[in-house]
């Protein structure tokens, strides 16, 4: 679905590359409390699973996010690497998650102008309640490709 949001609005292609097992890397993600990608915990996540020849490292899990400036959320990313927590689908939503994990994609991709945009009808607004899809002009112009 990430590529059904981006590529016919900002022609971008999202392509998967791989999926480790835990026995590739190590077998636990050793951190304690809701996930905010803080350095030590992004040094675990490397130390979890890592593919050097990902641009972007996706992890799904069920722990709990941070809450950032008020807001809680179902997902973050930070530089290269971006953590859903699953926990939040339990009606198994998947629609729901690839639009997340499409927004996801948006602040990696948009590293200048990351932040959120202001209607609800896009892919970029803080809230995924609505269910927005859209990619304006701004955003395809902040894309790195």
């Amino acid at each position: 679905m990430a590529n059904a949001l981006w590529f016919p609005q900002a022609n971008v292609r999202v392509e998967f590359h791989s999926v480790w097992t835990p026995e590739s890397a190590t077998s636990q993600f050793n951190v304690k409390g809701p996930i905010d990608l803080s350095q030590a915990q992004m040094t675990a996540l490397y130390e979890y699973g890592n593919n050097w020849a990902a641009n972007l490292l996706v992890y799904f899990g069920g722990r709990t996010i941070a809450g950032i400036r008020g807001y809680s959320t179902n997902a973050i990313t930070d530089r290269n690497k971006t953590y859903v927590d699953t926990s939040t689908n339990s009606k198994q939503d998947y629609a729901k998650m690839a639009r997340t994990l499409a927004h996801e994609i948006g602040h990696f991709i948009c590293p200048t102008g990351g932040g959120h945009d202001g209607k609800a009808t896009d892919l970029m607004f803080a809230t995924n309640k609505s269910g927005g899809t859209q990619i304006r002009r701004a955003r395809v112009r902040q894309v790195i490709r």
